[in-house]
């Protein structure tokens, strides 16, 4: 797996429109990224590499005035590419005044503490080595019944939610938020695993906890993504000249 961060997402985008094609051939393989669908790297100077099983998260930000020219193409609007992303959109802005003020020490020690606890709980052990979060040799996790049953529910009420739908693309968003809310909640309980030090017993099973508050935060997402379409459909608001 691999995490790509970007202060600037439309630069990424656009980087890709270097290649042929527009850039399709990258977006064809971003787009089966997100299924874990084994992918075909073609070298120039050696043989064509496969990889299995890939896995890739995007994070990025975005200026508002370039979310239309980065995410409006007809082509990001009817291949499902947006709807693959989460967005988080900051809808009151406050631009403070610079100061001298520092971060206050017991906020900054959280971040310390929670910082050392992720590196030293899920990638060393006391001894210098290197292992894996979960205890086993595959990492498998499964849901326990109580988050199976809170899946299901929102999984068939995201079903009619589709048939409601009035476009492809709000049809689009539910269908991809049942994919995201179990990685969302896959990345919870790795993080509530790491907390508890690896002393859980069954830390093979997601709770119903974890999956109940992945749910809320898909709700969250589910509104920005409406937010998001409609301001790349919406016709921009003409600056007024003097």
């Amino acid at each position: 797996g691999a995490i790509g961060i970007y202060p600037e997402l439309k630069g990424m985008f656009d980087s890709k429109n270097q290649y042929q094609n527009g850039g399709t051939a990258g977006i064809s393989k971003l787009l089966r990224l997100f299924d874990c669908e084994d992918i075909k790297v073609d070298r120039r100077n050696g043989f064509t590499m496969l990889i299995k099983d890939p896995f890739c998260n995007i994070l990025g930000d975005l200026q508002t005035g370039m979310l239309r020219s980065t995410f409006g193409s007809e082509l990001y609007m009817t291949n499902g590419l947006n709807q693959r992303f989460l967005f988080c959109v900051a809808e009151d802005i406050e631009y403070p005044e610079r100061s001298h003020d520092h971060l206050p020490r017991e906020i900054s020690s959280q971040w310390e503490l929670t910082a050392r606890m992720l590196h030293e709980g899920i990638y060393h052990d006391p001894y210098g080595g290197h292992h894996t979060l979960f205890r086993s040799t595959d990492g498998l996790v499964h849901l326990c019944e109580e988050a199976d049953e809170l899946y299901n529910e929102y999984y068939n009420q995201l079903q009619r939610r589709k048939r409601l739908a009035k476009t492809d693309y709000e049809a689009s968003i539910y269908s991809k938020l049942q994919i995201q809310v179990l990685r969302y909640a896959g990345v919870v309980h790795a993080l509530e695993v790491a907390e508890e030090k690896g002393e859980r017993n069954d830390y093979y099973l997601l709770h119903g906890n974890t999956m109940g508050y992945a749910i809320r935060c898909m709700q969250y997402y589910e509104e920005m993504a409406m937010l998001v379409y409609r301001r790349l459909v919406d016709q921009p608001e003409s600056k007024s000249t003097n």
